[in-house]
């Protein structure tokens, strides 16, 4: 396949503790989860993928705690996987385009860099006066979030989540609340953060004026530091940095494996009209003509598409396999397109044992790198 960009539509009907849904590339996670927005449906990602033969895995695990799950009913309990396609990136439209060169941040004595371009705002916590000294910060919950050098992406000092646990079992938050200011206009909110956290025993979620906009582990299982973004519109908005203490009031005696709080640092916004390079235009669908589905994907040829219409899934796709206590099957329950589309078993059962199940498709040595939809 060469180098390129693997696509696929996926619903993953699913809730933290009763079951999840980890992708991985030869091993290594590269992302799952329910859809970014709470969208109730099918939401197209991708991949990056490089040359060479790789494995591309799709995980569903039941119940992998082990825990009693009576009140746990807003779900399918399945992930649902369709239209398949990868784009080779001498077909794509665009090139990537190169990272920017860091340059320093001049508003702060740490070592911290941001992308070419110039930050109207940055906050690296460096005066420690958190919040009182910080106007465009608050903080509310069950306790505040206050500075910490326990642990930080860069200088002296960062902010954390308060530790919210008690004997009671009593779920818990806190909120960090930055208030951009309406000069800022439309831009990138950067940031810096550590969740080191870990289902049911607590959870982190992000808000722009009361939507989700993100949240959860880092994507790459990275025990550190993570940049992320968040477009923002112009106008006034509060950007909520949420820390739920075990929301689902479990006793959490065997989960250790984390710090149980949320660290965040360096956060800066770099309008539009200053950054490096504008968006790109969305490129213009155009038919997929290796399926009868409606399917649409962007302009580029896919040197691989599978939307599951032949209903010959998994034995008559020789690039898939499927493995665990029971098989990926073909459904037409849930499809993003056509007739087909192909789902996680239920793996539910009486004795509370997780379970878990894979979707695997191998790479063609001969698509190079790309990026996998």
């Amino acid at each position: 396949w060469g180098p390129g960009t693997l696509h696929f539509s996926v619903y993953p009907s699913i809730q933290l503790p009763a079951d999840n849904f980890e992708i991985y590339v030869d091993g290594v996670q590269r992302g799952g989860g329910p859809n970014a927005l709470g969208i109730a449906g099918f939401e197209e990602r991708e991949l990056e993928l490089q040359a060479g033969t790789q494995e591309i895995t799709f995980r569903y695990l039941s119940n992998p705690l082990g825990l009693p799950l009576n009140n746990i009913t807003n779900r399918v309990g399945a992930v649902f996987l369709d239209d398949v396609y990868f784009v080779p990136d001498n077909l794509a439209t665009a090139a990537p385009t190169a990272a920017p060169t860091p340059v320093p941040v001049p508003t702060t004595t740490s070592p911290t860099t941001i992308p070419d371009g110039e930050a109207s705002y940055y906050d690296g916590f460096e005066q420690g006066t958190f919040p009182e000294g910080d106007p465009e910060w608050t903080t509310e919950g069950e306790k505040p979030w206050e500075l910490t050098n326990e642990e930080v992406n860069s200088g002296v000092f960062a902010i954390r989540s308060p530790n919210l646990t008690n004997s009671d079992l009593i779920p818990g938050s806190s909120n960090a609340t930055l208030t951009a200011n309406p000069t800022w206009g439309p831009g990138t909110l950067h940031f810096s953060v550590y969740p080191s956290i870990q289902l049911p025993a607590d959870n982190f979620e992000i808000y722009v004026d009361g939507v989700q906009r993100g949240g959860g582990p880092n994507a790459l299982g990275i025990a550190g530091f993570e940049e992320r973004e968040l477009e923002l519109q112009a106008g006034t908005q509060e950007i909520t940095f949420r820390y739920l203490s075990n929301p689902l009031g479990l006793p959490l005696n065997n989960i250790t494996n984390r710090v149980g709080a949320v660290f965040l640092d360096d956060v800066y916004f770099v309008p539009d009209n200053l950054a490096t390079a504008a968006p790109t235009a969305a490129p213009t669908p155009v038919p997929v003509p290796t399926t009868t589905s409606p399917t649409t994907i962007p302009d580029g040829e896919a040197s691989y598409y599978d939307g599951f219409e032949q209903g010959t899934f998994p034995e008559g796709d020789p690039e898939w396999t499927t493995e665990g206590e029971k098989p990926w099957e073909l459904t037409n329950e849930e499809v993003n397109s056509g007739v087909f589309a192909i789902r996680s078993p239920n793996l539910t059962n009486s004795d509370l044992i997780p379970g878990s199940s894979n979707a695997t498709l191998t790479a063609n040595p001969t698509w190079g790198p790309g990026t996998l939809h």
